[in-house]
């Protein structure tokens, strides 16, 4: 399964390649932060965690909007920007847990509409410029985001034997850094004329 995932990606162009390796490092630091995060959200009452999920749910219903109103290249950059808030809001874990749970609980709320936009935008392009690799492309997504996803649990299960929260949190930081530096350096990938209408 995973050497089949590995074959389909090399088949896919750059445009895909980049969506599928952006994935899989999203998938890992969220397996990284996820136990944590989860815990840390025992400081919240639950009147303000509902109040968080009903906002994840309203913010689904903007898709139409944020579809008209920006570009690809438009909601990538918002996505980048909304990474580096991320990774601003969690270093307040070393001083306030709970004001830093509660900003990233109120990102997550805006990442829900901004990034699934993103991705209904690059199922455009994929369908509209490479429609025979779509079906692969949502094998091989699932796989990368599941990968992704697990390698970071198991790196934290681990750690978590040996290392306190904050020293997980710590190298999760570190991650989510790389991470942003790269979305930073591809900043203008979708700069061609041919993304102006996606």
């Amino acid at each position: 399964m995973f050497r089949l995932s590995i074959f389909d990606f090399c088949k896919f162009d750059k445009i895909t390649k980049f969506r599928l390796i952006n994935a899989f490092w999203f998938a890992f630091i969220i397996g990284l932060t996820s136990p944590v995060l989860s815990h840390l959200k025992g400081l919240l009452s639950v009147t303000v965690l509902s109040i968080i999920a009903i906002g994840a749910k309203l913010m689904m219903k903007t898709n139409d909007w944020f579809d008209k109103k920006f570009t690809l290249s438009e909601i990538y950059k918002l996505g980048t920007v909304l990474n580096i808030a991320f990774l601003c809001s969690t270093t307040i874990y070393f001083y306030n847990p709970k004001t830093m749970i509660l900003l990233d609980s109120i990102l997550s709320v805006i990442e829900f509409g901004i990034f699934s936009v993103y991705s209904i935008k690059l199922n455009e392009y994929i369908t509209k410029y490479h429609p025979n690799s779509f079906k692969s492309f949502q094998k091989v997504r699932n796989a990368t985001w599941a990968d992704g996803t697990l390698l970071g649990l198991f790196i934290t299960m681990v750690l978590s034997s040996f290392f306190n929260e904050k020293n997980i949190v710590m190298i999760a930081l570190v991650i989510w850094t790389a991470y942003v530096i790269r979305l930073i350096w591809f900043w203008n990938i979708y700069q061609e004329e041919k993304f102006a209408t996606i």
